[in-house]
């Protein structure tokens, strides 16, 4: 029976229920509006929204019922829906004027002053004059620096209602902040003493008063204003306010208690009471106040005073009592659905991260687009390291909040592992948004130290500092960068504060003693050192200072009682040893340094021991041992990239390719993109010549990262060369040389790729500088065979040349032809065989391929750049013949065929005073034989 009955009451209910909602569908949209209307009046507002949108969807452009939901959401507090009716609205009904006027006061209360004004103009001509209207219109200009408008409308506002006293009052106040005091200044206080009962009025006189700093008359004001009003609290606010700023706290606190003995519970005075408390450092007092403020706050201003209690709690760490308020608030209010994500930062602050979890999860089911709560999902994953779904929630977060600096941020932190070039754009974008967010920056400066942009991440750093000039993590990261940059005394004035402001922090004593250290100011540097000592007598790297200095000063003996005295403490420290045997070496006893570090390198456990002594017998010049003890200390570390590196380099320098080819090969199974292994295998590997393919696959990838490096330039053209790709090869090996001018082996690398071009007297001059500089081997001997070679071919050249000068263009011909069958190809002697195929209009075709393939080779040379203009002249081509000889006049302006072959062009253009330029320019330089009588023979057909 139990159950039918609760069963007949649930059934009632829903009936019920189903009459409010959806049972009035034979009414129009007029009754349903009228049904929202009273549930108006009887503030049912959740009741009057269903009616008002049952009235839409039977009338969706009805524009009353869009006015009363814009109301009831504006009262609510939900700007972004109240905008949204109300435009709706004036949409449909431009000249609803209670429906703009609304939407007036919703823009003004969220500081949308354009807006306003824009409204506020369109109520005036479509609605007429309203004293509200023109105050408001008035006031948003002078907020927007409008103050000529402002003053000419509350001027309007002031003619239409001479009785308005707020109009004349808000002009006096415009006129004194626009300069014109002594208007402004008269008709307030004329309007003052007309109305002495007037209390905001009073009050608005002695703020003026402050204006014009007559704190006099202010404080005499406010003083009677006291007086007469003992129980209003704004006299004894800017009472207060008036000595705080003349930065007397205590008398400011005297008048707040004044008041409150007076009985005036005000949510302001208890808030400014306790705002001046927690300046004097009394937060328990301050903390009182605050609630204070939240004990006495109206219906309006309770929540505003709860909110800065619960900032003020989280201040203080007292996260569970702020906690409590936020719940309180979010219980009363539903429209604060929104602070779930303070209550989660609340729990992560506690460290109640399975609450914060489950809270998050929670406040995102029900709201999947609230940025904030993905942001702080987004923190608890990169917590437990789970940087995939942390990025998830961090790109929601940005999508759902782009403006907020944090959310781009933090997403860009997640790629920091996985590309450091993605996570400096995302967090530069970021600082653009806020170039305030400290954190950001002081990440995308580390970022550029990681990358090796010290100048980069310093100029990160030094904004920091701007902004924070107390910010002594920045300092720190500074005099790092700057040591790094090789600028020790740019760092020293940081570290000379940083030591002032925390002298109880090492690392900061340490950081000044080292930059003492490399300036050379042992004597600065020794004192701290020695402080350090006895702060961290165990430190090696105090040590290591403190024995280094002695041993610079060449006090070998004190240095070496100081290692002792280390190792009589401390006896299994092989760093100490370590240091012991360098003592030995900076006096040239190897011997005895090997002595010292034999013992630890066989019987201990370090690695460091065995790669010193491994390097110990390099500069003894017993490889074999050092290769045993390389491949000892690999035994202990098999994947120590920098060992491998060591055993890899010394094969290299000891001419074993082959183990050297093995060793580099093993680094870059390690770190496949290793750049000094790259480089160096590309190298090996040319020099074989068998895997020139592999080597120009590492040589270009090891390019892309680092452009500007000489070294790597000069590998990559060398293969070039080696391919006999000699056009590729040219810029690197220029940048190369532009870096080292006189670097042996760069110089002989130019000079064979010159000798693959065929460029006799260059290559000549290049490979006997490389020889002269000391190159060595095999590239010594390819080096002479290659002068050899240049040297009968430069007889053969010269013979051939000879010819073509006196005119026996037949045998000319020929031994140009001989030099290229039998050298190969030679870019001066295609250049000067292809000039005379087309002068002799034999085989233009071949002539032109010569030309081609000649200007290919070399096109910064200006004579093979005039033979391929002279070739395209002979063929009939006009325009590419100007090109290519305007090409050789501007690589060498002092080349007499250029000039001669130009005027022939305009000559044959039609362009006889053009073509006797050149010609008279060509005359002035040096020509052949030849040369010479064409050149009168085109002058005497432009002067006919």
């Amino acid at each position: 029976m139990l159950y039918t009955r609760q069963s007949f009451l649930r059934l009632l209910a829903l009936f019920g229920l189903l009459l409010i909602l959806g049972g009035c569908s034979g009414e129009n949209a007029n009754e349903l509006y009228q049904q929202g209307v009273a549930a108006m009046d009887a503030e049912k507002a959740d009741e009057a929204i269903i009616w008002f949108k049952k009235a839409l969807q039977k009338e969706p452009e009805m524009a009353l019922a869009h006015y009363k939901l814009g109301q009831i959401y504006h009262k609510k507090g939900d700007a972004k829906l109240a905008f949204g009716q109300l435009s709706l609205a004036l949409q449909q009904d431009s000249n609803m004027a209670e429906a703009r006027k609304e939407l007036i006061f919703l823009l003004v209360e969220n500081r949308a002053l354009e807006q306003v004004v824009k409204n506020c103009e369109q109520y005036i001509e479509l609605n007429g004059d309203d004293e509200d209207v023109y105050l408001i219109l008035g006031n948003s200009l002078a907020y927007l620096k409008k103050l000529d408008e402002a003053v000419a409308i509350l001027r309007v506002a002031g003619e239409k209602y001479p009785e308005s006293l707020p109009a004349r009052v808000n002009l006096a106040k415009i006129l004194v902040t626009k300069g014109d005091i002594e208007e402004g200044r008269s008709m307030l206080e004329s309007l003052a003493n007309e109305n002495p009962d007037d209390l905001e009025l009073q009050i608005s006189l002695a703020q003026m008063y402050i204006k014009l700093e007559r704190y006099d008359l202010a404080l005499l004001s406010l003083e009677a204003l006291k007086e007469k009003n003992p129980e209003n609290p704004k006299p004894y606010s800017l009472l207060a306010q008036l000595s705080l700023q003349k930065n007397q706290p205590d008398p400011a606190k005297d008048i707040l208690l004044e008041a409150e003995n007076a009985g005036v519970n005000d949510s302001g005075l208890f808030r400014l009471h306790a705002m001046i408390l927690h300046r004097q450092g009394d937060s328990e007092t301050a903390l009182k106040y605050f609630q204070k403020a939240v004990e006495s706050a109206t219906e309006v201003t309770r929540q505003i005073n709860q909110m800065i209690l619960v900032d003020y709690y989280s201040f203080l760490k007292k996260y569970k009592e702020a906690q409590e308020i936020l719940e309180i608030i979010i219980a009363e209010d539903g429209s604060k659905k929104g602070l779930k994500s303070k209550v989660v930062e609340l729990f992560l602050a506690q460290g109640e991260f399975d609450q914060a979890r489950s809270s998050v999860d929670a406040l995102l089911k029900e709201n999947s687009g609230d940025a904030r709560g993905h942001f702080l999902k987004g923190l608890m994953m990169m917590q437990e390291k789970d940087i995939v779904e942390a990025r998830e929630q961090f790109s929601k977060a940005k999508e759902l909040a782009p403006d907020a600096a944090e959310n781009q941020f933090l997403y860009g932190l997640t790629f920091m592992e996985e590309s450091q070039d993605i996570s400096i754009t995302e967090i530069s974008e970021a600082l653009k948004k806020d170039p305030n967010l400290v954190k950001a920056r002081m990440a995308l400066a580390e970022l550029y130290a990681k990358k090796g942009d010290f100048q980069a991440s310093l100029d990160e750093i030094d904004k920091v500092i701007a902004q924070q000039v107390g910010d002594n993590k920045a300092r720190a990261m500074r005099i790092s960068l700057l040591l790094k940059m090789g600028k020790p005394e740019e760092a020293l004035a940081d570290a000379q504060l940083l030591v002032e402001k925390e002298p109880e922090i090492i690392w900061h004593k340490f950081r000044l003693a080292e930059i003492y250290f490399f300036t050379q100011e042992y004597d600065k540097a020794l004192p701290i050192y020695e402080a350090l000592e006895e702060e961290k007598p165990e430190s090696v790297q105090v040590l290591n200072r403190i024995v280094g200095i002695n041993v610079l000063q060449k006090k070998y003996e004190k240095a070496m009682q100081i290692a002792d005295a280390f190792l009589a403490k401390f006896p299994e420290n092989s760093p100490a040893t370590i240091i012991k045997a360098k003592i030995y070496i900076s006096q040239g006893y190897l011997d005895l340094a090997e002595n010292v570090l034999s013992p630890v390198a066989d019987n201990g456990k370090e690695v460091a021991p065995i790669v010193m002594l491994a390097e110990l017998y390099l500069a003894k010049k017993d490889g074999k041992k050092a290769v045993h003890y390389y491949k000892k200390a690999l035994e202990r570390v098999p994947d120590d990239i920098g060992i491998m590196m060591k055993l890899a380099d010394y094969y290299l320098k000891s001419g074993n390719q082959s183990e050297a080819i093995a060793s580099y090969e093993k680094v870059l199974e390690q770190k496949a993109d290793f750049l000094p292994a790259m480089n160096n295998l590309a190298f090996l590997y040319t020099a074989e010549g068998g895997k020139l393919d592999r080597a120009l696959e590492l040589a270009s990838a090891v390019s892309k990262e680092l452009p500007e490096n000489p070294d790597v330039a000069d590998t990559l053209g060398w293969i070039y060369v080696k391919k006999q790709a000699y056009s590729q090869a040219e810029p690197y090996l220029q940048t190369a040389m532009d870096a080292k001018p006189d670097n042996p082996t760069i110089m002989f690398h130019m000079g064979m790729l010159q000798f693959g071009q065929g460029n006799i007297q260059e290559a000549e001059e290049l490979l006997a500088d490389a020889i002269q500089k000391g190159i060595q081997g095999a590239e010594l001997e390819v080096a002479k065979e290659a002068l050899g070679k240049l040297g009968e071919s430069k007889i053969k050249f010269e013979k051939a040349m000879a010819e073509k000068e006196s005119g026996n263009v037949a045998q000319a011909i020929l031994l140009f032809e001989e030099i290229l069958d039998s050298e190969g190809f030679n870019s001066d002697a295609a250049a000067h065989l292809a000039i005379l195929y087309a002068d002799q209009n034999r085989n233009i075709t071949k002539a032109l391929e010569l030309a081609q393939q000649a200007y290919d080779a070399q096109p910064g040379n200006p004579h093979v750049a005039d033979a391929l203009g002279w070739v395209y002249y002979q063929q009939g081509s006009l325009l590419m013949a100007k090109k290519y000889v305007e090409q050789a006049v501007e690589k060498d302006g002092q080349y007499g065929p250029a000039h001669m072959h130009l005027g022939a062009v305009y000559l044959k253009k039609e362009e006889p005073e053009a073509a006797k330029k050149a010609f008279d320019t060509a005359k002035s330089m040096k020509l052949s034989t030849a040369d010479q009588k064409q050149v009168e023979q085109w002058m005497s057909e432009i002067e006919q």
